[in-house]
C-alpha cells in the first residue's frame, strides 16, 4: 500500500498490513505518512527476539572465521591448476618449500 491515508475519511491506515486506525488499538506515526500499529510492532518485536535467541544458541567460533586446518599440498595443487595454466615447476617447487 502507498498511501497511509484513506481518501475522503481522514482515517489513517498501518503502512505495513493495511488496518485502519479503528481496527487496532494504537497507530503510530513515522516520518511523513508512514503508519505502523501496535500489532505490528508486536509482531516485528517478536521476530527480533526469536532470531536474538537462535544467535546466542549458535556456536561461538573464537578467532578468525575460515577453516582451521590448512589444506594438503595436493589439494593445493589442484587449486593452483584451476586457475595458473602451466608452470608446473613453479607449482611444485613453491610446494615442497624449495626456493
Amino acid at each position: 500500500m502507498t498511501r497511509s491515508r484513506t481518501p475522503g475519511r481522514g482515517a489513517y491506515v498501518c503502512s505495513f498490513c493495511g488496518r485502519g486506525q479503528d481496527e487496532v488499538q494504537r497507530l503510530i506515526a513515522g516520518p511523513g505518512t508512514v503508519f505502523i500499529c501496535d500489532e505490528c510492532v508486536a509482531l516485528c518485536s517478536a521476530i527480533i527476539a526469536e532470531e536474538s535467541e537462535q544467535q546466542a544458541a549458535a556456536p561461538r567460533r573464537s578467532g578468525p572465521p575460515g577453516p582451521t586446518r590448512l589444506p594438503t599440498p595436493r589439494r593445493l595443487r589442484e587449486k593452483l591448476d584451476q586457475y595458473v595454466v602451466g608452470q608446473d615447476r613453479a607449482k611444485v617447487v613453491r610446494l615442497s618449500g624449495r626456493l
